[in-house]
């Protein structure tokens, strides 16, 4: 059992979870920093974990929300937002040991991006891959290392973030969390809505429009360095490579070959991407510029 879900006599529901260690560190800075997360029951000793045949166990409340499984750009903003408050708070706990460093290059280079090779040979499309992951190489991988790094969440698709009423967004699922390149979370969530948009034309529109509204409810608390703007278009094909890699691995031949279409449908949007993570002011002199040529 890794999490299980319990309803309790007087109607409230719980869930008991499976922890590796007794460090709770996460729970209590975003408690302390108001960020929305499901709050740690104590035990009788006071204590927020219980220990059972040399295995420990949480108990939680539910927390409040419903997950909004596709985002529309109206509420882009607020999920934007919500994460940088989420990354804000993150960035103040001290790493410990058991958070692991999340190498983007070497887990790209040793293993999606020869994955993500080989699964574009099977449908005739070898060369157009390797020829993009020759400019992953030398464009991507040197930008990936003047990032800013710290703890993020790892997993913050709309499944792991909940929307209440009020507006606010609760988070789920902290145990997969490292320390890794902080616009990695941001661009996870956005690949997370490409795989519903990438075969609509229509969709992917609306998705381009998702992204920027995004970008900016998130740059309200956080701001984005321009190499992490440069990067974005990067990351979410790096994203996208890694699910390529793992449905491989699962040898899911439908998975895979779904993903590495959004892959290449994703490649297609690179300028449009790359607009969307640009400041406003940019984005529109842009916009002049085009017409003054025009």
């Amino acid at each position: 059992m890794k999490i299980r879900r319990l309803q309790f006599v007087d109607g409230k529901i719980r869930f008991i979870k499976k922890m590796d260690s007794k460090d709770t560190s996460i729970q209590d800075v975003l408690l302390q920093r108001g960020v929305r997360i499901a709050e740690l029951l104590q035990t009788e000793k006071g204590e927020p974990w219980a220990d059972k045949n040399g295995e420990l166990y949480v108990l939680s409340n539910e927390l409040e929300g419903r997950v909004i499984s596709e985002l529309i750009p109206e509420l882009g903003e607020c999920y934007g937002q919500a994460l940088a408050v989420l990354h804000k708070a993150l960035k103040s706990i001290i790493l410990k040991d058991h958070y692991k460093d999340m190498d983007l290059v070497q887990q790209l280079s040793k293993w999606a991006i020869p994955q993500t090779i080989e699964a574009a040979k099977r449908i005739g499309r070898r060369e157009e891959m390797s020829n993009f992951a020759d400019l992953m190489t030398s464009i991507g991988f040197p930008s990936f290392t003047q990032l800013p790094k710290q703890l993020i969440h790892r997993d913050p698709h709309p499944g792991n973030m909940l929307f209440a009423d009020d507006g606010t967004i609760g988070f789920l699922d902290f145990d997969i969390s490292v320390n890794g390149i902080r616009l990695f979370d941001l661009c996870y969530l956005c690949t997370s809505q490409w795989m519903t948009a990438f075969s609509d034309p229509k969709k992917q529109i609306i998705w381009l429009e998702l992204i920027r509204q995004l970008r900016q409810g998130y740059e309200k608390v956080e701001t984005l360095l321009e190499e992490e703007r440069t990067s974005a278009f990067f990351v979410m094909c790096a994203i996208q490579m890694i699910f390529i890699a793992f449905w491989q691995d699962q040898n899911r031949a439908d998975l895979t070959e779904m993903n590495l279409k959004a892959l290449f449908d994703l490649i297609k949007n690179q300028s449009k991407i790359d607009n969307a993570f640009r400041l406003d002011e940019e984005t529109s002199q842009m916009g002049v510029n085009t017409f003054l040529k025009g």
